[in-house]
This record gives structure tokens, C-alpha cells and sequence, in this order.
């Protein structure tokens, strides 16, 4: 296998999605081919601090080097000339919010791709189309989503000010947190207080 093909199917498996746990054969390969779409498009940014975002996949690099030091003299001049693609972003993303939440990766990965309208929520019907792929990609770089961010990365529930379109990423996906899974979070650390005997409610 091809050092670059190793290391996409290395991203591929650090989403640790359990395939056959929730799809048919059928889907598991739409996903695949969805994840392909996705490495070989540009992520693009234009707002301020959002070049962390591109950072943060980037460094996925790294961590694969790390692990297959071997294929270091393959891939470095590769892994420095080109950009971030769109897996490497989404998969940085849900590192982030897996860390945040205590959410797994997969679960993460999956809000993702369901809020830019990639799967439907009831029948895991996964949309590969390249060009619709493609479209959700240009939108979301080109921030032409809607105020609330419906049809980007975070779509919220209510417009907000300033609109999503002008809000960083790592803004945006707080923002997100706070009205999906905000109750969630705190239950866990009220078990987790409860445990040893506080009352986090009093802290």
C-alpha cells in the first residue's frame, strides 16, 4: 500500500466508527467513499482563528509520522506543501469536541457529518454524491450558510449576533455544545461529584 493510502485509511480508522454496529454494508461503503470525497478537498479559511482549525488537522500528520516513522522521508515534503483537506478538519474537530464532551470520536464525527446534512439521523442513509459533496464543502469554506450556521458545521436553533457566518469555528462549535449537549455534560459532572459526596451545585 502506497504511504498516502496508509495514511488515509490511519485517519479513517481514528474515527473509531463501529460500521457494523448501526449500518448495513451498503452504507459502510457510501461512508468510505464519502471519507475519499472529503481528503482530496481543501479546507479554505478567511476568519480569524480558524487557521487552528487547519492547524489541528495538519497535526494529524504528525501523530501518524509519530506512529510509522518509517514512512517519514515518504510523506514529509508531501505533508508540508499540502493544505488541510476536509477529513483531516472534521476528524480535528471531533478530537475536540470528544475531549470537551467525554462524547466519543465516532458519535462526534457522526453530529458532524449529520448537521451538514451527510446522513440521515433515522436510516444512516449516508449522501456521498461528489458533487453534492463537493457544494457542502464550497458552502461551508465560503461561509454561505445560513445565519444560525444552518447548513455549515453548527447549525444553531436561533440566529445569533454576529451571525455564525462571521463566528470562528471553534466559537461556532461551543456554541453548538452548549445547546445540544450542555445538559448532558452537566449531569456527568454531577455524577461525578456525587460520587465522592458533593454537591457540585454548591462549588
Amino acid at each position: 500500500m502506497k504511504a498516502g493510502h496508509r495514511y488515509f485509511h490511519w485517519l479513517t480508522d481514528q474515527t473509531h466508527l463501529a460500521f457494523e454496529e448501526f449500518m448495513s454494508v451498503a452504507s459502510t461503503v457510501r461512508m468510505f467513499e464519502l471519507m475519499e470525497v472529503f481528503h482530496s478537498i481543501e479546507f479554505v479559511w478567511f476568519v480569524m482563528n480558524d487557521d487552528n482549525r487547519a492547524a489541528d488537522g495538519k497535526y494529524l500528520r504528525e501523530l501518524f509520522l509519530e506512529e510509522n516513522p518509517d514512512l517519514e522521508d515518504d510523506l514529509r515534503s508531501e505533508f508540508d506543501i499540502h493544505p488541510c483537506t476536509w477529513l483531516e478538519l472534521i476528524l480535528g474537530l471531533a478530537l475536540r469536541m470528544s475531549f470537551i464532551t467525554s462524547k466519543t470520536v465516532g458519535e462526534c464525527f457522526l453530529y458532524l457529518l449529520r448537521n451538514l446534512g451527510f446522513i440521515a439521523t433515522e436510516s444512516y442513509f449516508v449522501q456521498n454524491d461528489h458533487e453534492f459533496v463537493r457544494h457542502v464543502c464550497d458552502r461551508v469554506n465560503n461561509r454561505q450558510y445560513g445565519l444560525n450556521g444552518q447548513g455549515g458545521l453548527f447549525p444553531l436553533k436561533e440566529p445569533t449576533n454576529p451571525p455564525q457566518t462571521e463566528v470562528e469555528i471553534w466559537d461556532q462549535m461551543h456554541a453548538w455544545i452548549h445547546e445540544n449537549l450542555s445538559l448532558e455534560i452537566q449531569d456527568r459532572v454531577g455524577n461525578m461529584f456525587s460520587q465522592v459526596g458533593w454537591d457540585h451545585r454548591n462549588l
